[in-house]
């Protein structure tokens, strides 16, 4: 009828059915030959013919791959076989090599119709292993793979099986190449050796030294050692990206570029243009944040320094699992300094023992010296070489192919029998020891030439006067500050950039004021710069263009509160007019996870009653980073396990007042007689008042007086664990 779609289904049906039934006999006289043994040229061929029409059936696949398994010892003979004369001298390894790139042209003639066949994209990788293997493929063969990945491309670039398969050729090509760069070495050494060799073996050997470097030679030739994957994926990603800026696969190919390649005026040019043309593609928008805030800090770096007694303390803005076992710390004469390495627990399980050995990550680590060791003040400087482990790090010339399905090709091509551990990698880090502060307790490294770029506060060379303490503070703030916004924002960016980045940004909303992504990532910018106020009134509208994302934005919005009230503090302070108690009540906070707040770190009271904070398991919230504490107030919040809550503020030794009043902290049924929790060794005071433990001790346990070394003081309503 006019206007209705024609039902073809049935017909698509009984075609396909028809299609099966013609293989169906095929594919079980295939089997029955492979369990015999029995690879037929004929049956290849007869493979050939169904796989043009349909690739999809793996059998078929397999039986050619066992079959190409199966003709490699006529073709690959030793010199034994060849000088036999009833050897067969038409089949050799070149006759092979065509044959496989016989089978190479045929997969890419069926990849013209099904582009997302799987089992074409895996069989032709198995063609190119299978060629690696036997030598069969050079550098040559390799980069025309390259090529053609680049064709297919034009056809369609969002095709992720050519994208993958595009990697594994990658990652072959610098597997031969470091095969050859370990040749190049040994012929050095065997050059250096031909020294002291007599006149007729050093001839001989720079003969054979000769011919492998004529090899060697003829490889560079093929390509291999003027192949650069950086200069190949810019090309390759601009060709794409200007032939179409929607190919989210193409932007990430910039992500592993190097620095020296990028020009910055270049490539925000460039995702400014695309993000103008389509303000509500998300790959360009996620692209233009990585290039703002994350390129080039893929590797971990120190956030501060402190130095407290005769330990120096190493904060990260990172979960780090350092390898301890490695790290050294050396003098101004390049010896080593004795020492003990000791780490920030994290992990908080069950038993009552906090040092849990198994715990290998942590924010914070330190180095304490050994006490028959030179006092550190007259040490001009230290160095401190880190290893530490991490596993998402992208770089294109270190690919991990033992993890891979090109393991196998790893093992083969690599000589070597000792290998460096790829996941690890390492830091060098030197402290003058003249810019550590000296004031009382916790001194920081207050050190200018680690934020040199525009726009970073400069820090006060007055340090040392003690007759502005405030002033002090100040600047240990603003130092914990910078490092945090330098280490959020790219390598090449600097404040200077950024509003002028937010320039664009806000014309660009002026013609999309919707846009929640160009919202977002304003948003994002007056977070660095500290443009507090305008940043919660983007946040405010965001709640409303985007509502599904509203809990999300409510959190960014604390977290937000909580910096502008640390600013304050301050700001405040440097006026000299310090309110001692950093104010963060009633503002919904649930959860304080480091680094957040790290900032307050030299604020002694801290009160954050009325919120929603819970004791938390992982070990991660920043109170329990905030070593200078001296006071702190949890007051009404949703605290409801003590012991979990004690675990997590361990390590505040100067702690002397808590309270946590107004909270459950353990359950009715609790057994007082035997409980135990963590005692901190300046804390005195504990303020347990309208808590559970609070109406056990009144009711149930009201004939206690002690509770865990700490004495209970009953007062009117106000139950008190003391030790004053």
């Amino acid at each position: 009828m006019h206007g209705r779609r024609a039902n073809r289904a049935q017909e698509e049906e009984q075609a396909r059915l028809q299609k099966v039934k013609e293989l169906i006999p095929l594919v079980n006289n295939l089997i029955k030959k492979k369990k015999t043994n029995n690879y037929d040229k004929e049956y290849i061929d007869r493979t050939s013919l169904i796989l043009m029409k349909c690739p999809y059936l793996q059998t078929l696949w397999n039986y050619r791959r066992e079959y190409f398994e199966y003709i490699k010892p006529e073709y690959l003979k030793g010199k034994k076989e060849i000088e036999d004369e009833k050897c067969d001298m038409t089949k050799t390894s070149e006759e092979l090599k065509k044959i496989l790139k016989d089978e190479n042209n045929m997969v890419e003639d069926i990849l013209n119709t099904f582009n997302k066949c799987n089992e074409l994209w895996f069989h032709k990788l198995w063609i190119i292993k299978y060629g690696l293997k036997d030598n069969l493929i050079d550098m040559k063969d390799l980069l025309n793979e390259l090529e053609y990945c680049k064709r297919s491309f034009y056809k369609d670039d969002r095709n992720y099986h050519c994208w993958n398969y595009r990697s594994y050729i990658i990652s072959c090509i610098h597997i031969i190449h470091k095969k050859l760069n370990n040749m190049n070495k040994e012929n050095k050494e065997n050059k250096e050796k031909e020294k002291n060799l007599d006149e007729t073996n050093k001839t001989h050997q720079t003969h054979q030294t000769h011919q492998t470097i004529q090899s060697n030679q003829s490889n560079q030739s093929n390509g291999c050692f003027n192949f650069d994957v950086y200069e190949t994926n810019y090309k390759l990603s601009k060709m794409l990206i200007e032939n179409n800026f929607s190919n989210f696969s193409a932007w990430f190919l910039k992500y592993s570029l190097k620095k020296s390649i990028i020009d910055t005026n270049n490539e925000l040019n460039l995702i400014k243009n695309a993000i103008f043309t389509d303000p509500f593609d998300q790959s360009l928008w996620e692209f233009y944040k990585w290039f703002l805030f994350q390129n080039g800090n893929d590797k971990e770096e120190i956030l501060f320094i402190l130095l407290n007694n005769n330990t120096i303390y190493l904060f990260f803005p990172n979960l780090i699992n350092l390898n301890i076992s490695k790290c050294i710390c050396y003098d101004n004469n390049n010896k080593e300094i004795k020492g003990s390495w000791d780490k920030h627990i994290i992990k908080i399980n069950n038993s009552n023992n906090i040092n849990d050995s198994n715990n290998k990550e942590s924010f914070v680590f330190s180095f304490t010296f050994d006490k028959n060791y030179l006092l550190l003040g007259n040490i001009p400087y230290i160095k401190f070489v880190l290893y530490y482990y991490k596993y998402n790090i992208y770089v294109p010339h270190q690919i991990h192919y033992e993890q891979n399905i090109l393991k196998d090709i790893y093992r083969l091509y690599n000589n070597s029998s000792k290998e460096n551990n790829k996941y690890e990698h390492s830091i060098i880090y030197q402290i003058d020891i003249t810019k550590i502060s000296k004031c009382q307790l916790f001194n920081i490294l207050l050190d200018n030439n680690q934020y040199n770029r525009k726009g970073i506060y400069q820090f006060s060379n007055n340090i040392d006067d003690n007759n502005d303490q405030n002033k002090i503070y100040y600047n240990f703030y603003k130092y914990i500050n910078s490092s945090n916004i330098l280490l959020n924002i790219s390598t090449n960016m600097d404040l200077h950039l950024l509003n002028l980045e937010l320039e664009q940004i806000n014309e660009l909303l002026l013609l999309e004021n919707d846009c929640k992504f160009a919202l977002y990532t304003k948003f994002e910018i007056l977070k660095r710069i500290e443009h507090f106020e305008e940043a919660l009134k983007v946040l405010d509208y965001l709640k409303q263009v985007d509502f599904l994302r509203l809990e999300y934005y409510k959190d960014q919005e604390t977290e937000i509160l909580i910096k502008k009230r640390i600013h304050d503090y301050y700001e405040t302070s440097e006026k000299g007019n310090n309110n001692e108690m950093l104010d963060l009540t009633h503002m919904n906070i649930k959860s304080i996870i480091y680094p957040l707040m790290i900032e307050a770190f030299f604020i002694p009271k801290i009160d954050l009653s009325n919120n929603s904070i819970s004791e938390g398991y992982n070990g991660k919230g920043t109170l329990n980073f905030l070593y200078n504490l001296r006071e702190l107030c949890l007051n009404n919040n949703k605290l409801k396990n003590f012991i979990f809550l004690m675990k997590n503020l361990y390590n505040l030794k100067l702690l002397e007042k808590l309270d946590v009043s107004n909270n459950h902290l353990v359950d009715m049924e609790q057994d007082l007689d035997q409980y135990e929790f963590v005692i901190l060794p300046s804390l005195k005071y504990i303020n347990i008042s309208n808590t559970n433990i609070a109406l056990l001790l009144n009711e149930k346990y009201k004939h206690k007086n002690i509770l865990n070394t700490y004495n209970i003081v009953r007062h009117n309503n106000t139950v008190v664990l003391s030790k004053l």
